[in-house]
């Protein structure tokens, strides 16, 4: 992926190129493990069904590390059932590296840590955890991932939207659990339901299998979210939608099949049909409102500032969503071709929490000490993204109250509406010159952050 983006220019269509590759993979890769399990004719349906799902049709359109995280965590898994199908050291070894891979492409690659777990116990292979041969796995998972996570784990922390506690995790687990719902529809949701009862100890033990490995791996998904409280947002849920799928899949499968249908050919072809043609009309009512994405205005945004710099250095403070800040980022990257635009995000500077996002503390009390961190770093101008009934911490508030107040040194000059969206993004200036301090700004943004230990 990286490779692809230093060969293609830096555009929305070539995010969508790229994104388009990778959801096909996904579908292929899964689809030839659904032709080896059950059914060759599975593996276009499959293909079908995942490309028209609103997640897949979402994610074309910005580009995301939780596809190519799915597309891992979907081979790993494979990997996983023929290790504990045969045993052998060779495989044991290549979902480690496998697991490590998804860990250091995104963080929610962890459940793969948790997924064996689960698997193991709630099937009852008991004969592998007597097998040296996971632990050697596991180690030489950790070999590669320690060291990484050991420089940037304080770092990762910044971006953790909730605290970690039961509450979190009831409410995870619930959003989480309707958010899978509403992926599926209410007709692939009952559908799964019966291909995991149909399936569970089918007499081929290829479905009775998958069944168990797409139940372990959207359990682990779930549990991780509930654990680990960085955000609640239907992307973090991608890496468990191939096994969900699958699931539907053996569901129509299995209705056809039912006592009921045995005798009449006809009949039992016509429900499936019916099925497969209900599900795709759903989801392409559910798809296709999604492809008019939110527009936060962030590309026009970026080019106005870098336009207003005249090619002058310039420090930019953005106040938004994770998300809003990460797209200004990526757009202003572009507008300025990595050049004379340095961005401060205020949750980096204006709070702090601890790993779990624990102990939030607001670093910033007054109007006077957001005027004094501001021309301290030489902020020449702020961005600032809201949206009605937004998630709004303290740090958003202070810093809003005093761009609205009488004594900011920041005017308004231009605020745009959100496309598709309630909601604007608004352009702040500073009334008098700044001088970008760039080692005011790495000390208080990576202060402490990158320290190893």
């Amino acid at each position: 992926v990286g490779a692809a983006f230093l060969i293609l220019p830096a555009m929305a269509t070539s995010v969508a190129i790229i994104n388009s590759v990778v959801v096909a993979l996904v579908a292929a890769s899964a689809g030839m493990l659904l032709m080896n399990n059950i059914r060759r004719w599975a593996a276009l349906v499959f293909g079908v069904l995942y490309i028209l799902s609103p997640l897949s049709v979402k994610s074309i359109q910005f580009f995301m590390l939780d596809q190519p995280l799915t597309l891992t965590v979907l081979l790993a898994a494979w990997i996983w059932q023929r290790y504990v199908d045969t045993g052998k050291l060779y495989w044991a070894a290549l979902y480690g590296l496998m697991a490590a891979a998804a860990i250091l492409i995104k963080g929610n690659g962890w459940l793969l840590g948790l997924f064996p777990l689960l698997h193991i116990t709630f099937f009852r292979y008991g004969h592998v955890f007597r097998n040296w041969r996971t632990y050697f796995g596991a180690v030489l998972c950790l070999i590669f991932v320690v060291p990484w996570y050991m420089i940037t784990a304080k770092i990762s922390a910044d971006g953790f939207n909730y605290s970690f506690g039961v509450p979190y995790m009831l409410t995870s687990l619930r959003e989480n659990s309707l958010i899978v719902i509403s992926e599926l529809g209410y007709l692939g949701s009952v559908l799964a339901l019966l291909g995991v009862i149909a399936n569970w100890s089918h007499k081929e033990l290829s479905r009775a299998s998958l069944v168990r490995l797409s139940l372990s791996i959207l359990t682990a998904v779930l549990i991780f979210q509930a654990i680990v409280p960085v955000d609640i947002s239907d992307r973090y849920l991608m890496p468990a939608m191939p096994f969900c799928w699958a699931l539907v899949l053996l569901g129509i499968i299995s209705l056809g099949e039912l006592a009921f249908f045995q005798e009449q050919r006809f009949a039992r072809i016509g429900v499936q049909m019916i099925s497969l043609l209900l599900l795709i009309e759903a989801m392409s009512i559910h798809a296709w409102p999604l492809i008019p994405q939110l527009d936060l205005r962030m590309r026009e945004v970026a080019n106005e500032i870098v336009l207003r710099g005249k090619g002058d250095l310039q420090a930019v403070l953005v106040d938004a969503s994770p998300a809003g800040e990460g797209a200004f980022i990526a757009e202003a990257l572009v507008a300025s071709q990595g050049k004379d635009l340095y961005i401060v995000r205020s949750s980096k500077i204006m709070a702090k929490s601890d790993f779990m996002g624990n102990s939030y503390k607001l670093a910033v009390e007054s109007p006077e000490v957001i005027e004094r961190m501001l021309r301290e770093m030489g902020i020449g101008y702020i961005v600032v993204s809201r949206y009605p009934d937004a998630n709004l911490f303290e740090h958003n508030k202070k810093l809003l109250a005093y761009l609205e107040g009488s004594q900011t040194a920041y005017k308004r000059v231009r605020t745009l509406p959100y496309r598709h969206r309630l909601g604007n993004t608004t352009i702040f200036k500073s009334s008098v010159p700044q001088q970008v301090n760039l080692k005011k700004i790495r000390d208080m943004v990576f202060s402490k952050k990158t320290q190893i230990l």
